[in-house]
């Protein structure tokens, strides 16, 4: 958007020959820019540990992953999962990527018109590197819940609990399972669908900040035991199936002050893990006075 500014001028010699001229200045406009900086995947991570309480291996939940601890002071899910979608779930377990890590993921300049506004985003993209845009597909993930009828009864409760990604907004994606019915139809049936939700991306438009919500459990794959406590922290890291560049990724936009605007999306996508949940079993000791006799 550039400035053209002509002046027009006649010069006139000493016996009254003229000439007219011209005279252009052209103002270029100074725009905005924005550059994904190259970054290693695991540049903005997070991880979120299931443990509720005291953890079998890490006790005292005030010093795990994420100081001072990621329990939000609810309860887990219970076992069976419900039939019903459940509009308003409650975290379990609750971490942040703070808004300075997520701003090191890009350059930006606002130039010589100054800030006018910014926004950060969330983008879903599927295994193809494709954005999904909002409401339009269900990207599937390695990721799956954990699930069983009842204690003593391992069979599934839900026939699929394999974890599908969705954008619901611009600052949200939603880690998604087929409910009791087994079809995933958050995106056309929102009145009726069962489909529920094991956890939460949030952006934050102004500062950056991502915050992962986790409502349903993680299945691990390794089996932890009290002679080998190592594999209670079994940790589970979210990748789309099939990927080339599918997962979730922050976009960033800068508007200055006369309204150009420029715009990117992460060199590489957020990296949320989830670390398991080990059995902790407090045994009673009990106390005799007096002695025994031999």
């Amino acid at each position: 958007d550039n400035l053209h500014i002509q002046f027009t001028f006649t010069a006139t010699d000493y016996d009254q020959d003229s000439v007219d001229g011209h005279l252009i200045v052209n103002v270029d406009d100074d725009v905005p820019s924005v550059v994904a900086n190259e970054v290693s995947g695991s540049f903005a991570s997070v991880v979120l540990d299931e443990s509720v309480g005291n953890d079998a291996s890490n006790p005292g939940d005030s010093i795990q992953a994420n100081p001072p601890g990621d329990d939000t002071g609810n309860p887990a899910p219970i076992f069976p999962l419900p039939t019903a979608h459940v509009d308003n779930p409650v975290a379990f377990g609750e971490a942040t990527i703070d808004g300075t890590t997520i701003a090191g993921l890009f350059s930006a300049q606002a130039g010589a018109d100054g800030e006018g506004s910014h926004e950060y985003t969330l983008v879903l993209r599927d295994a193809g590197g494709t954005p999904t845009g909002i409401g339009n597909g269900y990207v599937q993930t390695n990721l799956s819940i954990t699930d069983f009828t009842a204690t003593g009864d391992p069979t599934p409760f839900y026939p699929n609990d394999t974890i599908y990604l969705v954008q619901v907004s611009a600052y949200q994606i939603n880690g998604i399972v087929a409910g009791h019915d087994g079809i995933l139809d958050s995106n056309t049936n929102p009145g009726t669908t069962d489909d529920q939700v094991a956890f939460r991306v949030v952006i934050d438009p102004i500062t950056g900040a991502v915050t992962v919500d986790q409502y349903l459990a993680i299945h691990h794959d390794l089996t932890g035991s009290s002679a080998d406590t190592t594999n209670y922290d079994d940790l589970a890291t979210l990748s789309v199936i099939g990927d080339v560049g599918g997962g979730i990724f922050a976009g960033y936009s800068l508007t200055d002050g006369d309204g150009d605007t420029a715009s990117a999306t992460s060199d590489a996508p957020l990296s949320v893990g989830f670390q398991d949940d080990g059995i902790n079993v407090d045994v009673a000791q009990a106390f005799v006075s007096g002695t025994s006799g031999a």
